[in-house]
């Protein structure tokens, strides 16, 4: 189930598991109770669990409730969720290890094992039928994308980014030994003309780069501490730095390649900016239909 979605449509099995159906209609309409705050405080737990933001979630509530209502109406909607239904069974039941664990959390629900199935069902369906609903208010055009790749240029610039490669002594903790002595006595062997790819393979605490001559790949701020990132701003390809500090321990690092900060082409940008406007349109449509009554 979609990322955006799987919240809203829980936060609909909760409601079903609290108040009938026409008691959610008449809470719909205004008329009725407000949604327990148990039921608020659980939908705010998936949330963060999610690292969604939690924003109103008795707004998302409704929202998901209302599509329930609209999905009921549409007596024509028919959907195979077969599939979908028993791999989300699955992943429900796999976080137990107890299977008597399993049922004291359905027995605190009211609900037992097969109404859980129903309740995973029915949120699937009315996933299904949003989907259909929203299939083509979500196209992107040509034109749509071209303007907002002219739009967005700035935001999709592409980073300064480094192919570095590093020999690495680690030292974490402000009681762990002191590496300098070692990290620089190798430093001067490297300048003496010993063979990097062999004094790596040799003394780096790196065993995941150690053999390969202790490449990174590509490299960018966002992906390495300040002091290495600057130290490797600081060289040209070819170059070796000086001993490096960081967190982690002492680094020497070695700059191989570096691509400076560009604007991406178009193409370069096309599947991730079209996934973007999607999900724009996506979330525009839902907050659309969930408004209407």
């Amino acid at each position: 189930m979609k990322r955006w979605l799987l919240p809203m449509m829980l936060a609909v099995l909760t409601v079903g598991v609290y108040v009938e159906r026409d008691s959610l209609r008449s809470f719909l309409l205004g008329r009725g109770p407000h949604i327990p705050a148990e039921i608020m405080r659980e939908e705010q737990a998936r949330l963060r669990f999610r690292g969604l933001v939690e924003g109103d979630a008795q707004a998302r509530v409704l929202e998901a409730a209302r599509i329930r209502e609209r999905r009921l109406a549409d007596v024509a909607f028919q959907a195979d969720v077969g599939v979908a239904l028993g791999r989300e069974m699955q992943a429900w039941r796999r976080q137990w290890e107890k299977g008597e664990e399993r049922a004291q959390r359905l027995a605190g629900q009211g609900l037992t094992e097969a109404e859980m199935e129903r309740q995973v069902r029915e949120a699937l369906l009315d996933e299904a039928w949003l989907e259909r609903q929203m299939a083509a208010t979500t196209e992107v055009s040509e034109t749509e994308l071209q303007a907002a790749y002219v739009a967005r240029r700035e935001a999709l610039r592409l980073p300064q980014v480094q192919r570095v490669a590093h020999l690495f002594l680690a030292q974490s903790g402000p009681q762990a030994k002191d590496r300098g002595p070692e990290i620089r006595q190798l430093h001067q062997r490297l300048l003496a003309g010993e063979d990097w790819a062999a004094l790596v393979l040799a003394h780096s605490e790196d065993a995941r780069t150690k053999r390969q001559a202790g490449d990174l790949g590509w490299v960018g701020a966002a992906r390495a501490p300040e002091a290495f990132t600057k130290a490797a701003q600081g060289l040209k390809p070819g170059q070796m730095s000086a001993p490096v500090k960081t967190a982690l321990g002492w680094h020497l690092i070695r700059v191989q390649k570096r691509q400076e900060t560009r604007l991406p082409t178009l193409a370069e940008v096309r599947e991730e900016l079209a996934a973007l406007l999607q999900d724009e349109k996506r979330q525009a449509a839902l907050g659309r239909m969930a408004r209407e009554r």
